[in-house]
């Protein structure tokens, strides 16, 4: 069995900081969750006129929001996966 990648460590220890509310939040988190967040960051920051202009993730959880259309259609077409990572 080989050493678990960088990647497969970072999750574990995020993972192991969150609460069970926290993972069950994460399960039912849209796409509109991520923006209306980083909307209110963005209002919050501004207030503080502290790390103002948040537009600059747009690009970034647009290009996260693409790669989930990869993975879904993935998932879609492959029965296997689903039981990997259901």
């Amino acid at each position: 069995m080989s050493a678990p990648s960088a990647f497969t460590r970072a999750l574990q220890r995020f993972q192991g900081g969150l609460t069970a509310a926290e993972i069950a939040e994460f399960r039912v988190a849209t796409i509109d969750d991520v923006w209306d967040i980083a909307d209110k960051l963005q209002t919050e920051q501004n207030v503080r006129h502290s790390m103002q202009n948040m537009a600059r993730i747009g690009p970034f959880i647009n290009g996260l929001t693409r790669y989930a259309g990869v993975i879904e259609v993935l998932f879609r077409q492959n029965r296997i996966l689903w039981h990997l990572y259901g």
